[in-house]
């Protein structure tokens, strides 16, 4: 079955409410108890058919919400939009859902490290994207998603520094670590390790006068 696209004024407001989904104009709920949409988590009311909030911005007459505080994006709803309640953001596109598909832990690990490295630097660029960016939710998902793909690489990167490391003082193989595996090794007296400590009789006024005394002037 066909349906109809809903029209909207520049304002918002449309003769015909929609029956297909809750959200109206800019991806905002209207309240159909007052026509109005409540922007800013219920901050202010605006009215798409007065074409102006029903109350004053609290950013207004000095602040971002200029001198006319009930004026709906400075009277510019072309160009701007309001989401917040406050002021009005310059050039925004209009809020789309964006829906980001969950990567598994077990895909992840299937992944090679060229690719692992490619899906990291693709979820970087959709963050910076003006439109995802604005949507908290989904910049969520996409550092989920960046923060499992980085935890596999580091794994990854661990596992290959060690194999040089355990293979080294025991097999033929070279280490390129040969402190760590000098450290590791019980039969190589280099470096020294540790013995007991023994306590110091001396005092330290008395350590502090034999120093002076075998000072050179």
């Amino acid at each position: 079955m066909a349906t109809l696209a809903q029209v909207y004024t520049a304002y918002g407001y449309s003769k015909r409410p929609s029956k297909s989904t809750l959200l109206g104009f800019n991806g905002e709920r209207l309240a159909v108890e007052l026509t109005s949409y409540l922007l800013g988590n219920g901050y202010r009311a605006f009215s798409p058919a007065l074409m102006r909030f029903l109350s004053a911005d609290s950013f207004s007459p000095f602040g971002e919400g200029g001198v006319n505080s009930y004026a709906f994006c400075s009277n510019d709803p072309v160009n701007r939009q309001d989401p917040s309640g406050h002021g009005f953001e310059r050039n925004a596109l209009s809020r789309r859902p964006v829906r980001i598909k969950p990567v598994s832990v077990k895909k992840v690990q299937q992944l090679t490290t060229d690719q692992l490295v490619e899906r990291y630097n693709t979820l970087g660029s959709q963050m910076v994207d003006s439109m995802i960016s604005k949507s908290k939710r989904t910049h969520y998902a996409l550092h989920e998603q960046q923060m499992l793909l980085i935890s596999e690489l580091a794994s990854r990167q661990d596992k290959r520094s060690l194999k040089p490391l355990l293979s080294g003082p025991q097999g033929d193989a070279s280490s390129a670590t040969p402190m760590i595996d000098a450290l590791l090794n019980p039969n190589d007296p280099f470096p020294p390790k540790p013995g007991p400590t023994e306590a110091v009789a001396e005092q330290p006024a008395q350590s502090a006068s034999r120093l002076r005394k075998a000072e050179w002037f």
